[in-house]
């Protein structure tokens, strides 16, 4: 039987063992930042510091910094070594502060108060490069303070740092700031702070707004309660056994990491005897080849092959509950877009070479990855109706979208399971009108030609991706036309069902 210290020990052995190499980058400070987690779990300290130096990257380390800074607030006998991992982390917040967000800073002073003291989090506050976060750590060092004496000084210094904002978050930061003085009793000063912001009733529309979002919580949850199956079991969770297959399937090496530690998370023992001749068999063991980035990180970076597995050279989660842990979403951090010009320009790329692309890939990784592609959190159709790239590379764009559908989507459609095709116009023009209207009538003009090429396609599924298409354009005069034309040309052809949707799509009501 495998104990919770075996399954972490299992985990470090393996971590170390991926290599020091730049392709093996994200997945092995992510490896370790779960084995610095596991010996959190397990109360060692030292050991988890020891994981952490393994970490490369600011952007791992962050996540990693905090969870050990609270483990030390939640425990007090850690000593002089908990003592100087929180100064350390205070010191050093700069390097990690871009990576967090303000509530996972602001969640730390009551830990930095326990441990150091209130002169730590006083430091924090000063070390932090976003004003707005001071002052929010600022109130909420005030809040400790049982006494509303001691609490004014503090909030009238995060009241002097909100003032001197001068971006769109003054008012939040006022805000917070008035909530400090409501909770200390001094309504005077709340209101003359509440009177100093440009929206000056933000306060209360916050106040209803977070009432809103509980009473809908409250009804979701009823729903949610009233719908689960009478097995009582949700039929996302599986058993470790499912999973540790599942992740065998997925070959990744943090997903083999990730399964060791949360086994020893879930109890004292992993006491499947299937499962630990699994963990410690070659198959398991196995070194797997290096995994695509997340898909938060910036495409642009990648030369045109890499640019295209990294959308499609992804595995497809065998269960939604693994979606997070595949696509990297286990934080809220996106890189930013380097450059729009050239994201549009590869994306041009990618579909003119969308032939070869479609036979390298699973129909279902090519679904999966034009998602990825034209969803969260780039979004190909974001950058298209935007005049952040010139007019004649958005129409380049347009134009290339000819490829997919006749190059690929034309000779599959029949077997095709996935629905971004059915979507793909769909998911373009959602993200428009553009602000300019001559550039608006051109990039309309070159999406009908392009629909028109792929309305004349042998297959339906394509005429059926154009048909919808072009119902999104509604009530553009050319695209009413073709509509109506394809209804009067097929009526004898088609079943009663396909002339009411076609129909529909001609008065832009097909959804």
């Amino acid at each position: 039987m495998l104990i919770q210290t075996d399954l972490v020990q299992l985990a470090e052995e393996f971590a170390g063992r991926i290599p020091d190499d730049e392709s093996y980058k994200e997945e092995r400070d992510i490896s370790w930042g779960l084995v610095c987690t596991g010996w959190l779990q397990l109360n060692d300290l030292q050991t988890a510091l020891r994981a952490l130096s393994k970490i490369g990257e600011p952007q791992a380390q962050a996540p990693v910094c905090l969870a050990i800074c609270k483990w030390v607030g939640a425990h007090p006998d850690s000593g002089d070594l908990g003592r100087d991992v929180m100064r350390n982390t205070i010191e050093r917040i700069g390097e990690w502060e871009p990576w967090l967000s303000r509530r996972d800073i602001t969640d730390l002073v009551p830990a930095v108060v326990r441990v150091v003291g209130e002169d730590g989090a006083r430091v924090l506050a000063r070390t932090l490069r976003d004003p707005f976060t001071s002052g929010n750590v600022l109130v909420t060092l005030a809040e400790q303070f049982p006494r509303p004496h001691e609490r004014k000084p503090l909030l009238e210094e995060a009241e002097r740092i909100a003032a001197g904002i001068g971006d769109g978050n003054r008012d939040f930061a006022l805000l917070r700031v008035v909530q400090g003085y409501e909770a200390a009793g001094f309504v005077d000063d709340a209101e003359r702070v509440n009177s100093m912001m440009q929206e000056q009733h933000l306060a209360e529309k916050m106040r209803r707004l977070m009432s809103d979002a509980e009473s809908l919580m409250t009804r979701a949850n009823k729903i949610l309660e009233s719908s689960a199956p009478a097995s009582g079991r949700d039929p996302q969770v599986d058993t470790p056994l499912e999973r540790l297959s599942r992740f065998l399937e997925y070959r990744r090496n943090d997903l083999k990491v990730r399964f060791l530690v949360d086994a020893a998370a879930a109890g004292s023992a992993f006491g499947d005897r299937e499962g630990e001749a699994i963990l410690t068999s070659p198959d398991f063991q196995r070194l797997e080849a290096p995994r695509q980035p997340s898909i938060k990180r910036d495409p642009t970076l990648f030369d045109d092959d890499a640019f295209a597995r990294f959308w499609f050279d992804r595995p497809i989660p065998l269960n939604p509950v693994d979606t997070p842990v595949l696509e990297g979403d286990l934080d809220d951090d996106v890189q930013d877009l380097a450059d729009p010009v050239a994201f549009l320009k590869k994306a041009t790329a990618l579909f003119h070479r969308f032939a070869s692309i479609g036979r390298s890939f699973s129909e279902e990784q090519i679904d999966q990855g034009l998602w990825f592609l034209f969803g969260n959190p780039f979004s190909a159709g974001k950058h298209l109706w935007g005049n952040a790239v010139p007019l004649d590379i958005r129409l380049e764009c347009v134009r290339s979208m000819i490829h997919p559908f006749r190059d690929y989507y034309h000779s599959v459609s029949d077997q095709f399971q996935g629905e971004f095709f059915f979507m793909w116009w769909d998911m373009l023009l959602h993200h428009g009108p553009a602000s300019d209207a001559a550039e608006q009538a051109a990039i309309e003009n070159e999406m009908i030609d392009v629909l028109v090429q792929i309305l004349a396609l042998p297959s339906e599924g394509c005429a059926s991706s154009a048909l919808h298409g072009l119902n999104h354009l509604h009530p553009n005069p050319r695209a009413v036309s073709l509509v109506t034309q394809y209804l009067e040309t097929n009526l004898e052809k088609m079943t009663s069902e396909r002339i009411k949707w076609v129909s529909a799509c001609r008065d832009g009501l097909a959804p």
